[in-house]
């Protein structure tokens, strides 16, 4: 048995070259300090960042990703944020269990993570999901029960925790997921629950009272405020794929879309004003945009990796953090793309879903300009199977169902080449399916 799986993964490597697949923006690291999966990425400037793991590990780097130290372990905590406010002040939380007690730790560093203090929140039956900071004393918690409200903050460096007033409503007690600030006085935070609403709340006086409204069907996993009116916010579910919000007017309205890709927005920053990317999460999409949000796409995450959080320090320096210790650095250089107009380089993404399938499965595809779209079937072998389609195409998202009952089960691949009408350039890419009956 063991030397057949070895024959069919070599197998598949091979086949796989004879596919070409799209240059990444974003590179794999080779020297990742754990195996382990990642969960948060934080980066103060272009040299100094902080990676939180399972098993409650802490990672940090002060020469700009070169090498990681491990800062803290400890397997009883389970690590959901981290913050930093300078190099050397930061904040962490951690949930933890035990037959004792449970509830959430707070951890604090006044040198950048070298020591931690920490304690457990007072009231153990609260579970903090996000820490925020906008001075070395003013900071605010998001909690996931209303217990006494769902937002806290504190005017002491986090000694001391006081419940926020929050105005009533029908989603004003849902979980928090993301607090930011786009200066001392203005906050925003967003989160909700899956399959009732996407919330955000918003204060105009340093966190002290609150405003809720409800924006959306799925609930906001994160945040990224693009000027002082821009904000975007990521969201989505299992169901129904990647969501995002955006406001022009410093919260004050919410458009709301379905972006139509497969996924989670569990992460979401923007490298300049026009491109942004989203961290989908079990897709193990990489989703980006290059016109401030009108149009939303996506790349396949190296080695096709489930990536759950992405920051960037600077419009040079981005990074994002994933399952069995990935971390992949945001490559500027990359001929994918112009970093004088921040235009991606065109070139069609294909998937399919469900995969490993059985009997029929939905091949996805984007054109960007009318071309003659061609999809063909393969064996695992490169043995050409059957031509699923050949016909012009406007622009636009695409979905073709392939029925595979003529075929036995078995790893195939199916090539999807784009020729483009108005300069005759042709882009081709693939993907792997599995067929099980």
């Amino acid at each position: 048995m063991k030397k057949f799986f070895c024959i069919l993964l070599f197998t598949l490597f091979a086949a796989s070259l004879s596919f070409s697949q799209p240059a990444s923006v974003w590179v794999k690291q080779t020297n990742s300090p754990t195996n382990y999966n990642l969960k948060r990425v934080y980066f103060v400037d272009s040299l100094y960042g902080w990676i939180t793991a399972d098993s409650g590990m802490v990672f940090r780097t002060t020469n700009g990703g070169q090498n990681w130290v491990q800062q803290f372990s400890n397997s009883t905590y389970n690590f959901v944020d981290i913050f930093f406010i300078n190099r050397n002040r930061g904040w962490a939380l951690a949930w933890y269990y035990n037959y004792n007690y449970y509830g959430s730790f707070i951890f604090s560093t006044t040198n950048g993570g070298v020591n931690w203090s920490y304690y457990l929140y007072p009231d153990t039956m609260v579970y903090a999901n996000v820490i925020y900071f906008t001075t070395l004393n003013n900071g605010y918690l998001g909690l996931t029960f209303p217990q006494p409200r769902v937002l806290m903050y504190t005017t002491n460096g986090g000694v001391n925790w006081s419940p926020a007033e929050i105005a009533q409503g029908l989603v004003s007690n849902f979980p928090i997921t993301r607090i930011k600030f786009v200066n001392q006085t203005t906050g925003i935070a967003v989160g909700g629950y899956i399959d009732i609403a996407g919330v955000v709340w918003k204060t105009t006086n340093a966190g002290l009272n609150w405003v809720s409204q409800p924006v959306g069907a799925e609930p906001l996993w994160d945040l990224c405020i693009w000027d002082a009116n821009n904000i975007f916010s990521s969201g989505g579910d299992f169901e129904y794929g990647i969501s995002v919000s955006h406001t022009t007017n410093l919260g004050s309205n919410w458009t709301y879309s379905w972006l139509e890709i497969f996924g989670m927005g569990l992460s979401i920053a923007f490298r300049t004003q026009n491109e942004g990317w989203i961290a989908s999460g079990f897709s193990e999409l990489l989703v980006y945009t290059t016109d401030a949000g009108s149009r939303w796409q996506e790349i396949p995450s190296p080695d096709s990796t489930m990536v759950t959080s992405i920051v960037f320090a600077n419009q040079y320096t981005g990074w994002a953090v994933g399952e069995h210790g990935t971390i992949l650095k945001y490559n500027a250089g990359s001929s994918g793309v112009n970093n004088q107009n921040t235009k991606l380089e065109d070139f069609s993404l294909v998937y399919n879903y469900p995969n490993p399938f059985n009997s029929s499965t939905t091949i996805r595809y984007q054109v960007l300009y009318p071309s003659l779209v061609t999809i063909e079937v393969f064996d695992v072998n490169g043995k050409f199977i059957k031509k699923l389609k050949e016909e012009y195409q406007n622009s636009g998202v695409y979905k073709f169902k392939f029925y595979a009952d003529d075929l036995p089960s078995g790893v195939y691949f199916y090539k999807v080449r784009i020729k483009q009408n108005y300069d005759n350039r042709e882009f081709v890419n693939s993907g792997k399916m599995v067929l099980v009956k």
